[in-house]
């Protein structure tokens, strides 16, 4: 019986944390018209040019000292972290120290919109 019951209790805590890391998308009234615009400029390429680094982006939607701020996700591209807050501005990393603070600071991550072959690797 108590095996049972220990059975039953790994298999509920398993599918509530499966649950937990079910991607989060915001929703579309949450996305910025900026952000909105440069989504459909990743699409069109994508859809002209799949093998091109937009196919394996993402936006993401970050807090940060109770602001939201978007980053561009991109595991191929060399490019520095791109941040930008709600107006559409980038985000000034000026020195490693503001870099690590937003890095360490910043939860609540919920997608805005993936790539169709976006790759996660954190």
């Amino acid at each position: 019986m108590m095996k049972s019951i220990f059975y039953l209790s790994a298999l509920i805590s398993m599918l509530l944390l499966s649950n937990c890391n079910k991607d989060s998308f915001v929703s579309e009234d949450e996305i910025p018209q900026w952000l909105k615009e440069r989504i459909i400029e990743d699409e069109a390429i994508i859809d002209s040019a799949p093998k091109l680094l937009p196919n394996y982006g993402a936006w993401i939607r970050y807090k940060y000292k109770k602001d939201f701020y978007f980053e561009y996700d991109n595991p191929l591209s060399s490019v520095m972290l791109e941040v930008y807050d709600y107006e559409g501005d980038g985000f000034d990393f000026y020195d490693d120290a503001l870099i690590k603070a937003y890095q360490d600071d910043k939860c609540c991550k919920r997608y805005v919109w993936k790539a169709p072959e976006y790759l996660e690797f954190n």
